[in-house]
């Protein structure tokens, strides 16, 4: 029996989702994931000789980056670009109803920071609090980002919240991409975080409407929900950037971005 993606909680009378998408593919295993138990990624490597920058190099990669950091360096993600904004890491979008009713918060965003607000607020007691995610699942960048080997370089007792609440360990000081976001999807499982969250849902308008006190918001899905409080938890590695490569717009072959990394393209061979 298949459980409708907006329904109504009989005693709180808040609405209830279950719009989580599924993976795209089966070559995708675990919660969406294989975690990559990599010795290379246990520890720190060796730092060669002559790693150091000195003042003048330091100068000149300064002065590099500068000229190259600007935006006639990209290319719009729109027309025959647009394809390198796509979802490859879920199914299509759960069909659901376009909302137009009232909650007392709402998030935009289900990466860490939307993740530790829910269990922050709702250790405090906040209860009617809606999340709206653009990505099929949790994680953020961790969602958008599955390129073989990511990892994170910051040690995962540091960098993973949650540890002793959840009872994780993590398997490397380094933990690879894969694991963070199992963890985060593991995180949003125990504190039902997922009964709160609208994914596929991409807010394009917060208005303040002064004359109710509330805020107006609207999603690519056809919602316009009010909220009192409006908080922007969103982070800034979810929209790619796309290098301007000459030929591409004419280029025949399969392409990707690395944060949209399709698993279904074979690489071997190919140069």
């Amino acid at each position: 029996m298949s459980v409708m993606p907006v329904r109504t909680d009989p005693v709180t009378g808040l609405k209830i989702f279950n719009t989580r998408a599924a993976k795209a593919n089966d070559k995708i295993t675990g919660k969406g994931y294989a975690i990559v138990n990599d010795e290379a990624l246990k520890a720190l490597p060796e730092a060669p000789a002559g790693a150091v920058f000195n003042a003048q190099e330091q100068a000149r990669y300064r002065e590099f980056k500068e000229s190259r950091a600007g935006a006639a360096e990209y290319v719009a993600l729109e027309g025959t670009f647009s394809k390198y904004l796509e979802d490859v890491h879920s199914v299509a979008p759960v069909p659901r109803e376009a909302l137009t009713d009232e909650c007392e918060i709402l998030v935009v965003g289900a990466g860490f920071a939307g993740l530790m607000l829910w269990y922050k607020l709702s250790q405090a007691g906040f209860k009617d609090v809606r999340f709206c995610e653009k990505g099929g699942d949790v994680g953020g960048t961790w969602y958008w980002n599955r390129y073989p080997g990511i990892a994170c370089d910051v040690e995962a007792y540091s960098y993973l919240p949650l540890l002793e609440e959840t009872g994780y360990i993590p398997t490397m000081k380094f933990a690879s991409g894969f694991e963070i976001m199992e963890h985060c999807q593991n995180i949003a499982e125990k504190f039902h975080f997922y009964d709160h969250c609208l994914f596929h849902t991409t807010v394009e308008e917060t208005r303040w409407d002064a004359a109710t006190g509330r805020w107006i918001v609207g999603t690519d899905r056809g919602d316009r929900m009010k909220a009192k409080f409006l908080i922007i938890a969103n982070g800034i590695l979810t929209t790619p950037k796309l290098a301007k490569v000459e030929g591409m717009e004419t280029f025949k072959g399969k392409a990707f971005h690395t944060s949209r990394w399709d698993y279904n393209v074979d690489l071997k061979d190919k140069r």
